[in-house]
């Protein structure tokens, strides 16, 4: 999973700080970015992570053995 901060362009006009931004990326165990589509500030970037993610889960570089089921996980959650 990847938390994605969005508008990074906007910094007088933000509500969420990159620290909060963070700290609940570290609460969910996930990777953080900020990102902005009107400048194109690191989005690529974080396509390239979750392309990545997939491609390693895919490949069972993630700790399941490949031939092995994936213990079941109970939701996917966009945020």
């Amino acid at each position: 999973m990847l938390l994605v901060g969005t508008k990074i362009d906007m910094a007088d006009a933000r509500m969420v700080t990159t620290d909060m931004g963070e700290a609940l990326a570290n609460k969910f165990q996930c990777s953080f970015i900020e990102v902005s589509a009107k400048t194109r500030i690191n989005v690529d970037e974080a396509f390239l992570r979750l392309t990545r993610a997939v491609l390693a889960k895919r490949s069972g570089k993630d700790g399941v053995k490949k031939g092995k089921k994936a213990p079941k996980k109970s939701a996917c959650a966009v945020l």
